[in-house]
C-alpha cells in the first residue's frame, strides 16, 4: 500500500500545483482519491474529496460513503472517529432527502460504531434512536410504493393518501409537500386537522384550536410521529401567541408552548 499512498499523495499536491487548470486538477483529484481510497490513506482521500466537493459541481455522495465505511472498517479505534461520526450522520441526513434508507442505516451504523468507540454515551443514545426511526421511515416508504404500485401509481384515494401524508409530514418533515395528502385522508381527525393547516389560519383563536388539536393528536401517536406532531402543535402555539389577547387563553398558550419547548429539548420548531 505504501506505493500506492505514494502516488496519491503526490497527485494530490501535484493537483494543489494546478489550480488554474480545472480540468486536469480535477483528474488529477479525482485520480488522488481512487488510489488513496484503495491504499486506506484516508487523510489524502479526505483532502481529494473536500477539494472536489468544495470546488466543482459534483455529486459526492456515493464518494463520501465509500470513504466513511473504509474509515470505519480499517481500526478497532482510529483518529478519525470523531469525524467519522459526524460525517456519517451527515451522510445519513442526505440519504433520508435521496430516500435512500439503506445508506442511511448503513451510515447510521458507522457513526454508531464511532461513537462507541469514542465512549460518547450521549452520541450512541442519539444515534440509536435516529437508526430506529430510519427503520420505521424505512418500513413506511416500503408501504407506500407497494401501495402505489398496487394502483397503478396514479391513485389518490384515501388510504394511499394516508401513507404519503404521514409519510412525507410526520417522517420527513415535509409539510408543505405532504399536507395536501393528509387532507384527503382516510382518518377523519387527521384530514380535517390538515385541511385546517392547509388554509394557514391567520385569526389567533384558529390557530389555538388548531395547536390543541394537533398536540391531542400527538397523544395517539408514539415517536417520531408524536414528536413531529408535537413540533407542528408548537409552530401553531408560537403563531397564537403573537396576537393573542390577553386571557386565560393566552396563558395556557404560553404555558403548553412552554412544556413543550422542554420536551423537545429546547428546540424551536
Amino acid at each position: 500500500h505504501a506505493d500506492k499512498q505514494k502516488i496519491a499523495q503526490e497527485m494530490l499536491a501535484s493537483a494543489d500545483r494546478v489550480k488554474a487548470d480545472a480540468v486536469g486538477r480535477f483528474a488529477l483529484l479525482t485520480t488522488a482519491y481512487r488510489i488513496a481510497l484503495e491504499s486506506n490513506d484516508i487523510e489524502t482521500a479526505s483532502k481529494s474529496l473536500d477539494s472536489l466537493e468544495r470546488e466543482y459541481e459534483l455529486d459526492v455522495y456515493d464518494m463520501k460513503m465509500s470513504l466513511l465505511k473504509k474509515t470505519s472498517s480499517l481500526t478497532q479505534k482510529n483518529t478519525f472517529d470523531t469525524r467519522l461520526m459526524d460525517d456519517s450522520r451527515r451522510i445519513a441526513q442526505d440519504a433520508v432527502k435521496r430516500d435512500d434508507y439503506k445508506a442511511a442505516l448503513d451510515m447510521a451504523d458507522v457513526a454508531l460504531a464511532a461513537a462507541r468507540r469514542l465512549n460518547d454515551r450521549k452520541a450512541v443514545i442519539a444515534i440509536s434512536k435516529a437508526a430506529r426511526d430510519l427503520q420505521k421511515m424505512s418500513r413506511a416508504y416500503d408501504a407506500l410504493n407497494a401501495r402505489l404500485a398496487e394502483l397503478g401509481g396514479g391513485a389518490e384515494d384515501p388510504k394511499t393518501s394516508e401513507l404519503a401524508g404521514r409519510y412525507y409530514c410526520l417522517l420527513k418533515q415535509e409539510w408543505d409537500k405532504g399536507l395536501p395528502y393528509l387532507a384527503r385522508a382516510a382518518d377523519n381527525d387527521l384530514r380535517r386537522l390538515a385541511q385546517r393547516d392547509v388554509e394557514a389560519p391567520t385569526d389567533p383563536m384558529v390557530q389555538l384550536e388548531l395547536a390543541d388539536g394537533w398536540f391531542d393528536a400527538s397523544a395517539r401517536e408514539s415517536d417520531p410521529e408524536q414528536e413531529s406532531m408535537e413540533r407542528r402543535a408548537l409552530l401553531w402555539y408560537d403563531a397564537a401567541l403573537k396576537s393573542l389577547p390577553a386571557g386565560l387563553a393566552k396563558l395556557k398558550a404560553e404555558q403548553q408552548a412552554k412544556d413543550l419547548r422542554r420536551e423537545l429539548g429546547g428546540q424551536r420548531s
